[in-house]
């Protein structure tokens, strides 16, 4: 997915949308919702969770209702995809980084510019203070890591985040997990993209 500041981003924004709406509207809503955990609100709106907000899409406009925050061009077009192509209900296996992600590799430079390098400029000496930043998205703590949260994205799809501090010998570091049946729901592309609006919302650059 081009980012929003790159030549040509509006029309192939404008394409994405089109192709995942072709894709939701030969399915049928009840599946749809079985398959995401959306709710049916009525014939053409559709709710669901996305990082601790509740999020109403009326399908038929492509408009999204969020008294709370303003979604991104790339938010929406995540929810879109997930509500496009989430498949059957997976069980949650082992967690996985982004590299073993299917092109992961590939991604992984311009992915650790925009979703990791952020977070340790900030958390980098203090990895504590992701907690107060993560209670906003609805996080939980883990053990990963110094200090490490769950964060819940969509029904289906939660994100592990851990960072290490630095040490005085070692610089900090920090990795996104997710679990293994993330393939399913979202394309490589998405979850970058996904990680680098979750860098953004508890850095306070969104």
């Amino acid at each position: 997915m081009p980012s929003a500041e790159m030549p040509g981003f509006a029309s192939a924004y404008r394409e994405s949308v089109a192709n995942a709406l072709t894709l939701i509207g030969r399915q049928r809503l009840v599946d749809i919702c079985r398959r995401s955990g959306a709710t049916r609100s009525d014939e053409h709106l559709l709710s669901l969770q996305y990082l601790g907000h509740e999020i109403s899409i009326n399908l038929e406009r492509c408009e999204f209702f969020d008294s709370d925050q303003e979604l991104s061009s790339a938010d929406r077009l995540i929810i879109l995809h997930y509500l496009a192509g989430a498949g059957p209900v997976c069980t949650e296996g082992s967690l996985i980084t982004f590299k073993e992600l299917a092109g992961g590799l590939v991604y992984y430079p311009s992915f650790e510019k925009r979703a990791i390098s952020p977070l340790l400029a900030v958390f980098g000496e203090e990895a504590s203070g992701l907690a107060e930043a993560g209670h906003r998205l609805g996080a939980v703590e883990t053990g990963q890591g110094d200090f490490g949260i769950q964060i819940p994205v969509l029904p289906k799809i939660s994100v592990n985040l851990a960072l290490w501090q630095a040490d005085g010998e070692l610089p900090a570091s920090g990795t996104y997990y997710f679990a293994d049946s993330i393939g399913a729901y979202l394309p490589t592309e998405d979850v970058a993209v996904l990680c680098q609006s979750i860098t953004g919302r508890l850095t306070g650059c969104l």
